[in-house]
């Protein structure tokens, strides 16, 4: 306890030192809650407490999801690793990589389903400032056409160039939105419903959707910082973490306003995402089996990057000890 106990405290001075509004968490084991909380600050706007579960848009922690999602599907043999993403996305058929202005080359291979999983497609972000294939995405607000479905949204993006061969580099990228639209594709289904039968509802993960009902509403915690996805990474974008934001426009709760994505887009709660986590943890390690196999989980959570590619860097910044499997970043090494 009283590792927890100091836990806590950083917390508290986290908050103390004007770094954040408020920071909720829960930590667990299988079979125990080793902490949970939530703690705000005087300037937060909005005082829930942890036992109102409040919602939180979760970003990036949508990726886990999809990954999963197409992971079930391997495992149904609806879908193989090694499938080629033109066999389902036509789009993608005259994609050409190019190392520079003035530099571009045919693919050696097409990209693959492994590619989109581990995010060595050669896809970008606009955020990745070191990559000149981001910049086209930042300068023609590619990330910010919320109201275009998500078929649409591939569409547009395989209007652009690949940064790298794939295969060759590790890159955080738009590649799980594309992973999601396959999944459209095989399910015949949207990504909303898809996630909703075959995770969300038998996980009774009730909190956890594309959107947030009026009912709901008013336990949607604000948001703070810097309103552009394509801006995070910028010098300025640093300095607005206490200005709370407005993005009914770009991660919308009004499903009349925003379509699903695959990389960002859900709506939870720490209650919701910990159910989830239990899961995958008694699928590991007592075969339970209700997302997906042991063996199959087993091989999924191993880094799947060469040795080449670690540590996975995003901006140039590297995390060291970090490669990716097909879940998400995981842990290699305690240096490098």
């Amino acid at each position: 306890m009283k590792s927890c106990n100091k836990f806590e405290k950083k917390i508290r001075t986290l908050i103390n030192e004007k770094q954040f509004i408020s920071i909720g968490w829960k930590i667990q084991s299988i079979n125990k809650v080793l902490t949970e909380g939530l703690i705000n600050s005087k300037h937060s706007r909005l005082k829930l407490k942890k036992t109102d579960h409040p919602i939180y848009r979760i970003y990036s922690m949508t990726k886990p999801l999809i990954s999963l999602a197409a992971l079930m599907a391997v495992e149904k043999k609806m879908l193989r690793l090694r499938d080629p993403v033109i066999k389902y996305l036509p789009c993608f058929m005259n994609v050409e990589v190019e190392l520079s202005p003035t530099v571009k080359e045919k693919l050696n291979r097409p990209i693959t389903i492994l590619d989109l999983l581990t995010h060595t497609s050669g896809l970008s972000y606009g955020f990745n400032n070191d990559c000149h294939i981001g910049a086209k995405y930042k300068e023609n607000r590619l990330i910010c056409r919320s109201n275009v479905s998500l078929k649409k949204f591939i569409e547009y993006l395989a209007e652009y160039p690949l940064a790298f061969q794939p295969g060759t580099k590790w890159q955080y990228s738009l590649a799980t939105d594309v992973l999601a639209h396959i999944l459209e594709i095989i399910y015949d289904d949207l990504i909303e419903t898809i996630l909703a039968d075959s995770i969300f509802k038998p996980l009774q993960m009730n909190d956890t959707a594309y959107f947030v009902p009026n009912d709901k509403f008013w336990r949607l915690m604000p948001i703070y910082g810097e309103p552009d996805l394509d801006r995070v990474a910028d010098p300025e974008g640093k300095n607005k973490q206490f200005k709370e934001i407005d993005l009914e426009d770009f991660y919308s709760s009004d499903q009349k306003k925003y379509k699903a994505r695959g990389g960002h887009g859900l709506f939870s709660t720490t209650t919701d995402y910990s159910k989830l986590c239990k899961v995958i943890l008694e699928d590991l390690t007592k075969n339970t089996e209700q997302l997906v196999s042991k063996e199959l989980l087993g091989f999924a959570l191993k880094n799947q990057l060469p040795l080449n590619q670690i540590p996975i860097k995003i901006n140039g910044e590297a995390r060291n000890g970090y490669g990716w499997n097909l879940i998400g970043r995981v842990k290699t090494s305690n240096s490098n």
